[in-house]
């Protein structure tokens, strides 16, 4: 995140983000098509 952020908005965002990890491919094999 930039450091241009207001507290608030990173506040928003980390909380979204966590919220939906699962949503996030976090390695290859969670990417179907996608060779390794």
């Amino acid at each position: 995140m930039g450091t241009a952020l207001q507290p608030t908005e990173k506040a928003h965002i980390l909380k979204i983000l966590k919220e939906n990890v699962d949503l996030f491919a976090w390695k290859p094999s969670d990417m179907p098509g996608i060779d390794e």
